[in-house]
């Protein structure tokens, strides 16, 4: 199927965590230690096809998937020596792409309702919930196509999509859009320090070269 790696974080153990798409097939999360040799989790269902993955507070790793023709749901991974292990948090979304944790928050884009959901994150833990149990934080179109996104510390969001805008969302929920005419989003990074942000860029056609831009916030 390809690379198709999606989002990257670090956990608590220092080593960078990323998913592979895998097309139903070949869907895994790839661990990279410090000795820079990658490798593949195994004990994952390789039919899940996961996008998201981020750290919550205390190190755990959070990770989003779907099926095809099914429902896709918000796990949280463990990793024990090479394997991984996974229980579900949020179940009965349609095809939760993003994921960004601030706080006890648990944010989710949705991209087949075009919806970013909120969560709190000790709750889910708890006692898993369904989709309908999120707040509904912003709405978009479908024609946004919502993907990656990422979260600064006070909660505000940042995310982009096939629609190729890229958008703030505040922590009430007002949507700004920051740039938009680009042919598609897909991660979006924060340096809160300089306060910008890095859009991956797709290019317009298979063969034009992908990049990544740089977007001032002041």
């Amino acid at each position: 199927s390809g690379a198709r790696l999606g989002q990257l974080t670090r956990g608590a153990d220092s080593a960078l965590y990323t998913t592979r798409f895998g097309f139903g097939t070949d869907g895994t999360v790839v661990a990279v230690p410090k000795s820079g040799a990658p490798y593949n989790l195994s004990g994952l269902d390789a039919t899940r096809r996961r996008s998201g993955i981020t750290t919550a507070p205390g190190g755990a790793l959070i990770e989003g998937w779907f099926i095809r023709g099914g429902t896709g749901s918000i796990s949280q991974l463990s990793v024990t020596g090479g394997a991984g292990s996974e229980r579900e948090l949020v179940t009965g979304l349609g095809k939760p792409v993003g994921l960004a944790v601030a706080g006890d928050q648990l944010f989710v884009s949705d991209q087949n309702t075009a919806q970013v959901l909120v969560y709190s994150l000790a709750v889910v833990r708890a006692q898993p919930a369904t989709a309908a149990a999120g707040k509904v934080l912003a709405t978009f179109t479908t024609a946004d196509g919502l993907d990656l996104m990422t979260a600064a510390s006070d909660g505000t969001l940042y995310l982009g999509g096939t629609g190729g805008k890229l958008f703030q969302i505040s922590p009430s929920g007002a949507v700004k859009t920051l740039a938009s005419g680009w042919p598609a989003l897909r991660g979006v990074a924060m340096e809160e320090r300089n306060r910008r942000l890095f859009a991956a860029v797709v290019g317009a056609q298979a063969s034009d070269p992908s990049s990544i831009r740089i977007v001032p916030l002041d």
